[in-house]
């Protein structure tokens, strides 16, 4: 059997190859050559020689990781509430203040109305128990009757007191011609009563 020239490639690191060929003296006899051939015949691949740069990283996925959409989920879930509860306590707390300021306004205003269209006697029935004990509907009606005639008015502020033994009062500041007068009401029975002026 004729002797045969083998010629093979080893990969060695990356883009080095390594060519060997079995001349005569080397290859003796199918057996050897079969041998040698089945074994060099295969590419094998070599870890990168030190300085040689290795493959590229894995891409790491740019999308959100659960825990971090978990997360956003429960941060928004959590300002919704807290923004639904500050509106509703605003709210809440305008509708309290209003109830609480309304009617000792309208007792100031009503009070003045009925002075303004001189329905004296209406407004002596406005007066707390202390003023009405003071004075007579008679004395009201003269002592009014002699001020000058109330033309109009503005009401300018409204604030309400309230004690720590429980007493509420309010202070109603009202314009009358370019001056500021302040209305004293407190509240007895449950209404709001004029008791200064």
């Amino acid at each position: 059997m004729p002797r045969t020239q083998i010629s093979h490639t080893v990969t060695v690191g990356i883009g080095a190859t390594t060519a060997r060929q079995f001349g005569p003296d080397q290859c003796i006899g199918g057996s050897a050559c079969g041998v040698a051939w089945g074994f060099y015949a295969h590419r094998v691949t070599y870890p990168p020689m030190p300085g040689t740069p290795g493959p590229p990283p894995p891409q790491k996925s740019r999308g959100l990781s659960r825990t971090t959409r978990t997360v956003i989920i429960v941060v928004a879930v959590v300002a919704l509430f807290c923004c639904a509860g500050a509106v509703g306590g605003g709210f809440w707390l305008f509708r309290t203040v209003q109830g609480t300021i309304t009617p000792a306004r309208d007792a100031a205003t009503g009070y003045l109305d009925d002075v303004e269209a001189g329905n004296y006697p209406a407004a002596y029935a406005r007066l707390c128990e202390r003023l009405r004990g003071r004075q007579t509907e008679a004395e009201f009606t003269r002592a009014r009757q002699a001020e000058p005639p109330l033309d109009g008015y503005k009401v300018t502020d409204t604030q309400v007191h309230t004690t720590t033994n429980g007493d509420t009062s309010a202070e109603v500041t009202v314009k009358i011609a370019d001056r500021n007068r302040v209305i004293n009401l407190v509240k007895e029975g449950g209404d709001w009563r004029v008791c200064g002026t």
